[in-house]
């Protein structure tokens, strides 16, 4: 294994600037695994988002909007919700929440204008996946050394293995996901070189997923990866790999369940969606027993959407604002004496139902349209596979989950998006090229 392969080779890079980009974006992945050190994520940000402002004035800067015109759509939907802030109550809330959001726009402005080659642009998904793999061996480390210290095994479980990063599971699951598409995609690409620690990385993430214990994750990964994966297999008629890798993950799954059952408990009451607005009981937790009086994901999010829908329908077609959606979210939490939502300040568990409630109807089809069916859109022409596997891993994780409303999860999301649109798009390098020739001698 090259423990060095996110170093660049000579003449890689073109420019000084690029360089100095190619760093900043390997210090921001770090950067990503210790939330307790923001500073570093928002400086290099703000580094890579200058340096795009100088690649803007060079040659074929044009060509290159045209290129990561997928990008558009992110900077779009900010200025849309700079737009809804303005027509705010609650403009405080609204200003704060460009604030937390602003590395979309950023990172997005930033990407439209930064270009590497293909090979850089695979060393820098792949040093994501590898500090990944390492961040979770981590915080595994650490859960067993906080497992034989309490003898509690629930360290090895849930929040607690990314305890030291600072990170939730449901956010590092995502990172998770992400790390072994990234794997899989290049062990399927003939151009990058092979290596067995690829294989072992794979299994051991898949591991720390089901510990993670996050279920939108862990099966839309599942899925996704089944029709690529399957899907690849078929097309070369290599029948005998597809069953095998099916008994794998059936004999995976029967040895992971027998060494860690706990995971099983978050699983417990997913079926049981029925509630009591008033039930002033917490939620039951995986390092105990079930119990049916108390609040689970499944019933919680019912509760959750069944208030914010009717929070919409005063408002169906723009929302009530981004400023005000927290203020209103809360007041029908009061009025329906909603006690446990309140105390643990819940949001709407749902991305595309906390665009509905602040933006409307109107605002969540520019929402879609923008982040998945164009970008979806374009990917499927190109071919781009990887760019289409994540963007449908966001996609149905934001079912369940409202990515966007926590640090931790946007500063992975504003970057994986863009970083994920420059995958497989070599054979676009010479047509960009001669638009630039072309653009040059028009001036």
């Amino acid at each position: 294994m090259n423990y060095l392969f996110f170093l660049p080779e000579k003449n890689e890079i073109d420019s000084n600037i690029h360089l100095i980009a190619y760093y900043a974006i390997l210090i921001y992945i770090i950067s990503l695994f210790s939330q307790y050190i923001p500073v570093v994520t928002n400086v290099t940000m703000g580094l890579l988002f200058l340096l795009s402002l100088m690649l803007l004035f060079k040659k074929g800067s044009g060509a290159l909007v045209k290129k990561n015109k997928v990008l558009l759509g992110i900077v779009l939907f900010y200025f849309i919700l700079f737009i809804s802030v303005l027509f705010s109550t609650n403009k405080k809330d609204g200003f704060n929440l460009l604030s937390d959001t602003i590395p979309f726009f950023l990172l997005a402005i930033s990407f439209l204008f930064i270009e590497f080659k293909q090979i850089t642009w695979n060393r820098l998904i792949r040093f994501f996946a590898v500090a990944t793999t390492v961040a979770s061996m981590a915080g595994f480390g650490a859960g067993l050394y906080y497992m034989r210290q309490t003898h509690d095994t629930g360290f090895l479980y849930n929040d607690n293995i990314c305890l030291i990063l600072g990170n939730q599971a449901v956010y590092f699951a995502f990172y998770v996901g992400i790390a072994i598409l990234i794997y899989i995609y290049q062990l399927n690409n003939k151009e990058i070189q092979r290596s067995g620690w690829t294989y072992l990385a794979i299994a051991w993430l898949f591991m720390i997923l089901f510990l993670l214990a996050s279920r939108s994750a862990m099966f839309s990964l599942l899925l996704i990866l089944s029709v690529y994966t399957g899907g690849t297999l078929l097309h070369r008629k290599k029948y005998m790999e597809v069953a095998i890798l099916g008994l794998g993950l059936i004999i995976g799954s029967v040895v992971l369940i027998k060494l860690f059952p706990k995971t099983l408990n978050r699983f417990k009451g997913t079926t049981e969606t029925e509630y009591q607005f008033d039930n002033q009981n917490m939620e039951n937790h995986f390092n105990a027993d079930f119990d049916k009086n108390k609040w689970n994901s499944s019933n919680t999010r019912a509760a959750i959407w069944t208030c914010a829908m009717e929070v919409w329908r005063t408002q169906p077609l723009f929302g009530t604002g981004v400023g005000d959606k927290k203020d209103d979210l809360k007041r029908k939490f009061e009025e329906k004496k909603f006690w446990f939502a309140l105390h643990t300040n819940k949001n709407t568990h749902n991305q595309y139902l906390d665009v509905l409630m602040s933006l409307g109807l109107t605002g969540l089809l520019i929402f879609i349209l923008c982040y998945f069916v164009y970008p979806l859109w374009i990917f499927i022409q190109q071919k781009q596979g990887f760019a289409i596997m994540v963007f449908l891993l966001l996609a149905l994780c934001l079912i369940t989950e409202n990515m966007f409303g926590r640090y931790q999860g946007i500063v992975l999301i504003a970057l994986i998006l863009p970083l994920a649109s420059k995958i497989e798009a070599a054979k676009l390098e010479k047509a960009v090229e001669e638009e630039e020739d072309a653009y040059q001698q028009k001036r």
